[in-house]
C-alpha cells in the first residue's frame, strides 16, 4: 500500500506540475530566440499567471476531503455544480483585466510593454482555473490519476515540439502565446468530455464554445478596439 500510494502521489504531482514545466520551457524557448527584453516582459506576464492559478488549484484542493465522501450520485451533482458555477465566475474575471493592468501600470511602469503579453494569456485564467476546480479535481477523486497523467503529458509534449518549432519559423513570441492558450483550451476540452463520459453526463457543448466567443471578443477588443481609439484620440489631437 505505501508503495502504491507513493507511486499514486508521484503521479499527481507530475499532473499538477505540467503547468509550471511547459512555462519553464516557453521561457527557455523565448530567451533564446527572442532576447532578454521580451523574456522579461513575457517571463513577468507568465509569472502572474502562474500565480492565479496556483491560488486556483490550491482552492480546489481545499474541497477534496469533503467530496471524497461523497457517493456516486453525489459526486455527479457535486461536478455538475461546481462546473457550471466555476465557468461563470472565471468568465467575469475578464471584467478584471483592465483594474489589473492599470494597478500594474502604476506600480511597475517600466513593465507597460507587457501587458500585451498578459492580455494574451488572461484567457489561460479562465481555461487552467476550471481545469484545476472541475476536472484536475473530480478525476482525482475517482482515482482517475493516470487519465489526468496522460492528458498533461500529452499536452506538455506536444505544445513543447510546436512552440519550438514555431519559435524557429514563425519568429514570433506573440504567436507561441496563442498556442499555448489554444492547447490550455483544447486539453479542457478533452478533460471534460472524457470525465463526462466516466460521470455519465451531457456534455453542454453551448457553454464550450461561449468561452471560446467570448475569449476572442476578450482579446479582440482589447487589443484591435483599444488601438483604433487610440488612433482616433491622436487625430483628434492633432
Amino acid at each position: 500500500n505505501f508503495f502504491f500510494d507513493m507511486f499514486v502521489g508521484c503521479r499527481i504531482l507530475v499532473s499538477d506540475y505540467t503547468n509550471i514545466l511547459l512555462f519553464a520551457v516557453c521561457r527557455i524557448i523565448v530567451k533564446e530566440e527572442f532576447g532578454l527584453i521580451t523574456f522579461a516582459m513575457i517571463s513577468f506576464s507568465i509569472s502572474l499567471i502562474i500565480l492565479a492559478v496556483n491560488f486556483l488549484n490550491q482552492l480546489s484542493l481545499s474541497t477534496l476531503p469533503t467530496l471524497r465522501t461523497l457517493d456516486e450520485s453525489g459526486i455527479k451533482a457535486s461536478y455538475l455544480k461546481l462546473r457550471n458555477i466555476s465557468s461563470s465566475i472565471l468568465l467575469i474575471s475578464f471584467v478584471l483585466y483592465k483594474p489589473i493592468v492599470y494597478l500594474l501600470s502604476l506600480w511597475l511602469p517600466k513593465y507597460n510593454e507587457s501587458h500585451v503579453y498578459i492580455l494574451l494569456l488572461f484567457p489561460l485564467v479562465v481555461y487552467e482555473g476550471k481545469m484545476q476546480i472541475s476536472f484536475s479535481l473530480f478525476l482525482k477523486i475517482l482515482r482517475k490519476e493516470d487519465v489526468l497523467l496522460k492528458i498533461n503529458t500529452i499536452y506538455l509534449i506536444t505544445v513543447t515540439f510546436i512552440i519550438k518549432y514555431l519559435s524557429l519559423t514563425i519568429k514570433s513570441s506573440e504567436v507561441l502565446l496563442i498556442v499555448i492558450v489554444l492547447s490550455s483550451l483544447i486539453r479542457g476540452i478533452v478533460a471534460e468530455l472524457l470525465l463526462n463520459r466516466i460521470l455519465n453526463v451531457k456534455p453542454n457543448n453551448y457553454r464550450i464554445l461561449l468561452e471560446i466567443t467570448l475569449s476572442c471578443i476578450f482579446i479582440f477588443t482589447n487589443i484591435y478596439i483599444a488601438s483604433v481609439l487610440e488612433l482616433m484620440m491622436i487625430n483628434i489631437l492633432y
